[in-house]
């Protein structure tokens, strides 16, 4: 089992859950990987080499992916710069870095890889740019790149988790109001790879069951969610944090009939300053592809370096339900107005108003329903 007392190259054990030799023909479904690995974390003076050791671990696990004929891959959430950035101006660095070198566009470094390997990627990073209304800031994303190297969009993450992430990135807004179907504009928009529409979320979206929901809505069915899931106890927290890859991901892709993904890091992210490597962050390991049964095709069995791939096919899973029933075509609407209410009911006969700045950290007036001082 691999320790990573310091950081090390990418060296995973690979599991996979291949139907044949050959990957599934266009439009029937997809052959997918996601990559668990090491990550370096950048720091206000080593923003190059974070990246640099971080774009050798996609090219690794992109050469290795490629020898099963994967047609898509993913990396966990913030992959090219690490995750704890510590502060807004080391995200807005990082992020400035990758526009000035050209990584968020076709012909940039993860557009030639995805070339070089004839594979879709989806890598999340740093974004600085404008979000789909138009506001200029720094942002948490994902690129998404099909096996050309063209690139087909950018997914923000809608949902910021915590005060930190507050503080390092904007919040996307969208404008909701525009007539018509304009992918540009919605949230949980749909990308055609090999013909097989899949969504994105990242991290904390996943615990949100609407996100996975109105991806579905929208066609998914595959559901890639990269994460950042810490292993410690953080600031604030009595008990520890739930293990999504073993509740939300399930449910998700059950409740919504298709697959769905966690992508994590394997043990310590590291800063690095010279010489001295410093444990920043332990993360939990726990990648999962799902089926739409909610079982696990292939999942990280231990906290350590993986590529898991599996052939996701959507006809291999016929309904659970009788023909008459299906969980997205029996929902009604029309009873759900609550969900998208500004002010909510308690049974205890409080209410509760969600922040309407989403630029500001959740701090609401009214107290959770959860409370233990009745």
């Amino acid at each position: 089992m691999q320790k990573n007392t310091t950081l090390k190259p990418y060296t995973p054990v690979i599991q996979t859950y291949l139907r044949q030799l050959t990957p599934p023909a266009k439009n029937k479904g997809i052959r997918y990987s996601l990559a668990q690995g090491p990550s370096q974390v950048a720091t206000a003076s080593t923003i190059k080499e974070a990246i640099t050791f971080n774009l050798d671990t996609m090219n690794t696990a992109c050469s290795l992916a490629a020898k099963f004929d994967v047609q898509l891959i993913s990396f966990p959430e913030l992959f090219l710069s690490g995750y704890e950035l510590k502060s807004a101006d080391t995200a807005a660095a990082t992020a400035h870095y990758l526009l000035e070198h050209h990584f968020y566009e076709t012909g940039g470094p993860i557009s030639a890889l995805a070339f070089k390997y004839n594979m879709a990627i989806i890598c999340p990073l740093p974004y600085q740019g404008v979000d789909p209304a138009g506001n200029p800031g720094t942002y948490d994303a994902a690129l998404v790149i099909d096996h050309t190297g063209t690139l087909l969009g950018v997914q923000f993450k809608t949902h910021l988790w915590g005060t930190e992430e507050y503080s390092w990135f904007r919040a996307p807004a969208y404008n909701m109001q525009k007539s018509g179907y304009d992918p540009l504009q919605n949230p949980y928009r749909i990308f055609d790879i090999n013909g097989f529409p899949v969504g994105i979320a990242i991290c904390y979206d996943a615990e949100f069951p609407e996100v996975a929901r109105c991806l579905a809505l929208n066609g998914a069915l595959l559901t890639v969610i990269p994460t950042a899931a810490p292993v410690s106890m953080l600031s604030g927290q009595t008990e520890p944090y739930p293990d999504i890859a073993l509740h939300c991901i399930p449910a998700n892709a059950l409740h919504n009939q298709n697959f769905c993904s966690y992508g994590n890091r394997a043990s310590w992210e590291y800063s690095v300053e010279g010489s001295v490597q410093t444990q920043v962050l332990q993360y939990t390991g726990n990648s999962i592809i799902c089926d739409p049964y909610g079982s696990a095709l292939v999942k990280a069995v231990r906290n350590e370096d993986t590529l898991l791939i599996a052939d996701c096919i959507i006809c291999d899973f016929p309904s659970t339900q009788p023909p008459e029933t299906s969980y997205l075509i029996n929902r009604r609407p029309d009873l759900y107005n609550v969900l998208t209410a500004p002010t909510v009911p308690y049974p205890a006969g409080e209410s509760y108003t969600y922040m309407v700045n989403q630029q500001d950290p959740p701090t609401p007036a009214t107290p959770n329903k959860n409370r233990c001082d009745r």
